[in-house]
């Protein structure tokens, strides 16, 4: 019997990378920090932090940032 070849797999969960900035409103957030604090840091709304994040779950597929 030979083996057979079906080419490269591809990973179970499609990969979305995130932008540098939804790294960066993870990493506060990660730290501690409120979506009003990490938005002072980053020099935005915290509406925009907000935002940042929920792109980042929904790329993840997490529920949260502890989830993330």
């Amino acid at each position: 019997m030979t083996a057979v070849d079906y080419g490269p797999r591809r990973p179970a969960v499609p990969v979305y990378p995130i932008s540098r900035r939804q790294r960066e409103a993870l990493l506060w957030i990660a730290r501690g920090h409120t979506h009003a604090g990490a938005g002072r840091e980053m020099g935005v709304t915290d509406n925009g932090v907000n935002g940042l994040l929920r792109l980042v779950y929904r790329k993840l597929g997490a529920r949260s940032a502890a989830h993330a």
